[in-house]
């Protein structure tokens, strides 16, 4: 049969690719039983290969359930002599106490959802009823509102009629330009006399110098706290160099505390200045030489040095030595400028003086000693 189906095959084959006419010729016949052979064989070989992989694929399938199957028994037979091992009253307090904590987990995951459902029910019902109060409330006004309105025969407020109260035209914008000019005709504003612009100038001068005086105290300050911890370290000094100098004692005559304090015992001017610290006491020596020759130079050299003194330690030091009174300072700039000497006036032709506005007085309210002002 097998024979059979395969020469019908290759019969179709060899009429259908011109190898055979219309009457097949013996000539070919023994290819063609060649070829047949061949096929016959391959199958035959196919499937035996197939048959083994099936065969191989299903012991090893048995295998494996084999070996589950005794693991499963093994472990079952473990289990079963660990539980014959142990009493039996244990091991049924045991059963009884896992029944008991799953039981109660139970109950207590039923009670908590209860309870937390309830509570929601509750927060439901009262948002419910705090939106049915709202929307009531909302009615219940917008109800009075038209009632109002309608029995006293107004119209309710819209924003068109804002926008109208706020921009009036036509017959209203004139009625209230007329109101606005008269109003501005009526209501002149009240220029300032000169003696009222004299005393804000005097008191914006005033606090003009009370600000340049307070940075100044904060800058005498700082100067004050550096010569104080200057001080201290130069005193430091000398004391820690005073075992240093008793070495050299009876070479050079003394220690470094001795000889510091004949030297300032042997200088003529080392009496005005009265400090422990030799150095600072040097600096103000300088200083106060330096301040003497200054006051033989002209005005502008005063002037310019002030100013590059100044303009290198950011503060203006022109400014610590403003007069006290306005007059004085008009003097002493045509005095320094021009040379001119100052002017005579009387008491009652003077400006006031800031000390007299710093005690809370007037310009236009002069004292009995100033006289009155003019």
């Amino acid at each position: 049969m097998v024979l059979q189906r395969h020469f019908d095959l290759m019969r179709r084959n060899c009429f259908n690719l011109g190898e055979v006419g219309s009457s097949p010729s013996l000539t070919n016949f023994p290819n063609f039983s060649l070829r047949l052979k061949v096929r016959v064989r391959s199958r035959l070989q196919r499937k035996r290969r197939e048959k083994e992989e099936a065969r191989l694929e299903a012991e090893l399938r048995h295998q494996l359930a084999v070996s589950r199957r005794r693991a499963r028994r093994e472990r079952d037979e473990n289990e079963l002599e660990l539980l014959t091992s142990l009493p039996a009253g244990e091991l049924i307090g045991q059963h009884f106490a896992n029944r008991r904590r799953e039981a109660a987990v139970k109950v207590q995951a039923w009670f908590r959802g209860w309870r937390e459902r309830r509570h929601f029910g509750s927060l439901q019902t009262s948002l419910r009823r705090e939106r049915a109060a709202i929307q009531i409330q909302r009615w219940y006004r917008g109800h009075l509102s038209r009632r109002y309105y309608s029995e006293e025969g107004k119209f309710a407020p819209s924003s068109q009629g804002a926008v109208r109260e706020r921009f009036p035209s036509g017959e209203r914008r004139t009625r209230f330009l007329e109101v606005h000019r008269k109003w501005r005709s009526t209501h002149l504003p009240k220029p300032k006399t000169p003696e009222e612009l004299e005393n804000l100038h005097a008191r914006t001068q005033l606090l003009l110098r009370k600000a340049i005086l307070r940075r100044l105290g904060q800058v005498s300050e700082e100067n004050r706290r550096t010569l104080k911890i200057a001080q201290v370290r130069s005193d430091a000094q000398i004391l820690a160099d005073e075992l240093s100098g008793k070495l050299e004692s009876s070479s050079q005559g003394g220690t470094v505390l001795a000889r510091a304090v004949d030297r300032s015992a042997s200088r003529p001017d080392g009496t005005l200045f009265h400090c422990r610290s030799q150095p600072i006491a040097s600096l103000a020596r300088v200083q106060h030489l330096l301040r003497m020759r200054a006051l033989e130079k002209p005005w502008w050299r005063q002037w310019q040095e002030e100013w590059q003194k100044a303009v290198s330690t950011g503060i203006f030091s022109s400014l610590a030595k403003m007069p006290t009174d306005l007059q004085d300072l008009d003097d002493s700039y045509e005095e320094r400028a021009f040379g001119v000497p100052p002017r005579p006036m009387s008491p009652t032709q003077r400006r006031p003086t800031t000390h007299f506005l710093r005690e809370g007085g007037s310009a236009l309210t002069p004292s009995p000693s100033q006289g009155r002002c003019m």
